[in-house]
């Protein structure tokens, strides 16, 4: 039943990824800021999530509610977190992601024309460069987020945190919001080949406010975020 799942969801999403790459190619001239190819996009992921049997509960909506935009960082499990936030989230997020994931089969494709920002962590030129194209984003009004921990954490732990996404907030002055993200991993975990079908947690913290703050803050800001997102895990256990 789950290889039946996972055949159905392949093709489907390889249909809708030709019919989005399609539109995105008539319409870009006319959607520069990408919203309306991304409420395509989200129809996709939605597609991919009722195949698989993925469910998705959000916590904590209400602390988004005002405010904007936002620099979100999240602890990161599974393939299944983007699935997840792309269509339930409830905001419209641009995701920093490897580059490498342009080459995922049909996923990759799909996901390089809704406005991303991609990076080669192994290249200080490469960060600089998707550091300054995400506070374009920023600027332009649109909500950031980040897996800090930068690759899937096999043991569900948090790991260390990369600095990066702290320092653009320091400078952009726009709130930190932690999210924690649960039972993805169960479902789809590192090694795994075929999803199963649950239930996934996304917890939304509480915005860290980072008016004032400078480079030398960076350190503090992180640690305050990570603390909110362990938290949040912890409570979910």
């Amino acid at each position: 039943m789950r290889a039946a799942r996972l055949v159905l969801a392949v093709v489907t999403a390889l249909v809708l990824a030709i019919i989005l790459y399609a539109v995105v190619l008539c319409i870009a001239p006319f959607d520069k800021q990408r919203n309306f190819v991304n409420r395509i996009g989200r129809i996709w992921t939605g597609a991919w999530k009722l195949i698989l049997g993925v469910k998705v509960r959000v916590l904590g909506a209400e602390n988004i509610k005002e405010g904007g935009p936002f620099l979100f960082v999240s602890n990161h499990t599974s393939y299944l977190d983007v699935l997840a936030l792309y269509d339930d989230f409830p905001a419209p997020l641009r995701f920093l992601a490897k580059k490498t994931l342009i080459w995922a089969p049909v996923f990759g494709l799909a996901f390089y024309t809704l406005d991303h920002v991609y990076i080669d962590r192994g290249r200080k030129a490469d960060r600089d460069q998707a550091l300054g194209a995400l506070a374009q984003r920023a600027r332009q009004g649109k909500n950031i987020f980040i897996f800090p921990g930068g690759r899937r954490a096999a043991d569900g732990r948090l790991g260390e945190w990369k600095k990066g996404a702290f320092v653009l907030a320091t400078q952009l002055h726009i709130p930190v919001t932690p999210v924690a993200i649960s039972g993805s991993a169960a479902l789809h975990g590192i090694g795994d080949i075929l999803p199963r079908p649950g239930l996934i947690t996304i917890r939304i913290g509480r915005p860290i406010p980072t008016a004032g703050l400078t480079f030398d803050d960076r350190d503090r800001l992180l640690s305050l975020a990570r603390e909110q997102v362990r938290e949040m895990l912890d409570g979910a256990a």
